[in-house]
């Protein structure tokens, strides 16, 4: 592990942009044309609404947010998951034309596990750093399902973040921004600063799990669509209800992206488009076919099943297999991974293991 992380922080990371009221300081050098486009206005979907400098999430999800971190932050634990979630410092209202917003204070953090992962060659996370990763990601997970009886639903690798152990960079670039302030441009009312480069020294921080704006509360069932396209668990697909297994589930996919640098599933048709069809059968691919027990409850099983549980699909179904996609283990490792795989790609989400029981998985402690 230590010779990656020295290879990152060799290399220097990016802190988003911030205004400030302080207009005086626009004259000189620092201004820049503002004709340009800069930092976020490149994005195809930005628009000056979406962005406040201390925040980018949206109302909605940042009002739920704000409602799930009550539970998180008020409980008295010992869990050492605890300190695997990001917590919420403090918050406040700003109001803006298009109405009242909640803002959320955090520790400051590092990178994030996908930048960290674009920094090493091949995009591949080392097996050390992988399973370092995943242990923290799994304590966070048995906090948040059994302490705090809720379910994340979007475990992404941009949303694991690296903690900060030297503070005193932090330090470094406050003082750096007073002293030389990052060029800017002024829009309007509106002031667009470009990213200033953070200096990394020491180790990095433990893996952090965070963004809970589409996290649910309860140890029942929910209905809701959720998780990002490609990491959604079957029973989401078919439209049953679900619970926090979803996120053993996500947890099984994410690994792939980190260790593979590549997506468990494509899910694109002919004509790129992703659907649950072919979703689904690159499913029954690398599973088998789901138990018709499974499959009762499904407002839309008949769009892909028969009453036998045969498979009915506009598409056909692969010829992979796990054994045959992943590509960097051999031998009793490549076996040991495949099988703490297996533990959390399961149809029936009963029998995905617990985070608990993950923890003392073989390969994980290998």
């Amino acid at each position: 592990m230590s010779s990656a992380l020295r290879f990152a922080q060799k290399l220097l990371r990016r802190a988003p942009s911030r205004a400030r009221q302080n207009l005086e300081r626009l004259a000189g050098p620092h201004v820049l044309d503002s004709s340009l486009k800069y930092e976020e206005e490149k994005l195809r979907w930005y628009t000056p609404e979406k962005f406040y400098p201390v925040s980018e999430a949206n109302s909605r999800q940042a009002a739920r947010e704000w409602e799930v971190y009550r539970p998180i932050n008020t409980i008295t634990t010992s869990h050492a998951g605890s300190k695997c979630v990001r917590m919420l410092l403090d918050s406040f209202d700003i109001t803006t034309a298009t109405g009242s917003h909640i803002c959320m204070v955090h520790k400051p953090l590092g990178l994030r596990i996908s930048d960290f992962q674009a920094l090493i060659p091949g995009g591949k996370l080392p097996q050390d750093i992988l399973k370092l990763t995943l242990k923290h990601v799994l304590l966070a997970l048995e906090f948040l399902h059994s302490e705090c009886h809720l379910a994340h639903t979007d475990i992404q690798a941009k949303n694991i973040l690296m903690g900060i152990d030297d503070e005193n960079v932090l330090t470094e670039f406050e003082e750096a921004e007073v002293r030389d302030p990052s060029p800017c441009k002024v829009d309007g009312d509106r002031v667009i600063y470009t990213s200033r480069q953070m200096r990394v020294r020491g180790s990095a921080g433990r893996p952090v799990l965070c963004d809970f704006g589409e996290a649910r509360i309860g140890d029942g069932h929910f209905t809701e669509d959720i998780q990002p396209f490609l990491y959604r668990a079957p029973e989401v697909i078919l439209r049953k209800p679900w619970n926090k297994k979803v996120d053993i589930w996500n947890l099984g996919v994410l690994i792939w992206d980190l260790c593979q640098n590549k997506h468990l599933f494509d899910a694109r048709d002919a004509n790129n488009e992703t659907t649950n069809t072919v979703h689904l059968a690159e499913m029954i691919a690398l599973l088998g076919s789901p138990p018709n027990s499974f499959l009762e409850g499904s407002p839309i099983v008949g769009d892909y099943f028969d009453k036998s549980g045969c498979w009915i699909g506009d598409v056909r179904i692969p010829s992979n297999s796990l054994e045959e996609f992943e590509e960097n283990l051999k031998g009793k490792e490549k076996a040991l991974f495949l099988q703490f795989m297996r533990k959390m790609l399961r149809w029936v989400p009963e029998e995905r293991m617990s985070a608990f029981d993950l923890l003392d998985d073989p390969w994980l402690n290998s």
